[in-house]
């Protein structure tokens, strides 16, 4: 007998069925126990959790679909709702939609205009000495004559004497007068240059200007021809330290009296005008008076000295 039959007449408790079947409920039992194990959970009718599982999803999408075309937010942004920047381009295509986004145009780079190339710069030619004689020997002819010391030249001062073709008989007319000491190889080289000669510069030492003036000074009073007397009346009279040399130059050239300088420096006017003005208000014969005339009116600072040179001409 098979374990079937035998399970039919077995009973539980006080149920004493003659039809209960043992087998048939063991295997009804163990149907309804896989179907509970088999039934899904019922989800949570919570709206509010539904609503965020919705967006979450929706924020993963959107997230996948920018990270797909390498977009930006901004770039996204432009291409659903458009944009007077960036213009967004769909096309369909055969195997899909795409997508193109056209960037702003970039600005033209600045023309760069060509650089000439820079021409080497032609060498120094040397200085070219006017003098017969190397520079060696000229350094040597200097010390045997004793001119190339410490107290006298140096060897610096005597290149540029060599340079500046000064000579060796001429610092020798320098030297017997007792003035290399004075003077620096600058003033040799310009009185040479300039053919100043030594006779001009005794007279200057005599009357006691030489070491006073300096060397453009000197040079300038020399090829105006400006007498030693002239200079000796304008120190008298107070003017050599007072005016520059190209004012007393132009007032000698000029034949600007004293009488005239001491009348404008009487009225104030000397030290208050160029000498330009002074020499021609003085070439025009215009007065003090008529400056201080000028003055009183107030046109005084308004006019130049051709405004006063024509007013003057005009009233006299």
């Amino acid at each position: 007998m098979n374990q079937r039959e035998k399970n039919k007449g077995r009973a539980f408790g006080n149920d004493k069925d003659p039809n209960f079947d043992l087998d048939s409920y063991i295997e009804e039992k163990s149907r309804e126990g896989q179907a509970q194990q088999q039934a899904p959970e019922e989800l949570p009718k919570d709206e509010n959790y539904r609503t965020r599982n919705s967006i979450a999803i929706v924020v993963v999408a959107a997230l996948m679909f920018l990270w797909a075309f390498d977009w930006s937010p901004g770039n996204a942004y432009n291409f659903f709702f458009g944009s007077d920047e960036n213009a967004a381009v769909v096309s369909e295509t055969g195997s899909g939609v795409g997508v193109g986004v056209t960037t702003p145009p970039v600005p033209p780079m600045p023309r760069v205009e060509p650089v000439a190339p820079v021409a080497p710069a032609e060498p120094v030619a040397p200085v070219v000495s006017s003098l017969d004689i190397s520079m060696t020997d000229y350094l040597i002819e200097l010390r045997n004559f004793g001119l190339l010391s410490d107290g006298k030249l140096s060897t610096f001062e005597a290149r540029q004497l060599y340079d500046a073709g000064v000579p060796i008989s001429y610092i020798h007319q320098i030297d017997d007068r007792g003035w290399l000491e004075h003077f620096s190889f600058v003033h040799i080289s310009e009185f040479y240059r300039n053919d100043v000669p030594m006779q001009y510069l005794e007279l200057l030492e005599e009357a006691g200007f030489l070491f006073e003036f300096s060397f453009p000074a000197i040079t300038e009073y020399y090829r105006a021809g400006i007498p030693i007397d002239y200079l000796q009346n304008m120190d008298q009279a107070g003017y050599l330290n007072e005016l520059s040399f190209p004012a007393i130059t132009e007032f000698y050239r000029s034949g600007v009296s004293n009488d005239y300088l001491n009348k404008m420096k009487e009225a104030g006017y000397l030290d208050d005008l160029s000498f330009v003005y002074i020499t021609e208000y003085f070439r025009n014969g215009v007065t003090t008076e008529f400056l201080d005339k000028l003055k009183e009116s107030g046109l005084y600072d308004d006019l130049n000295y051709l405004d006063v040179v024509d007013l003057y001409k005009r009233e006299n």
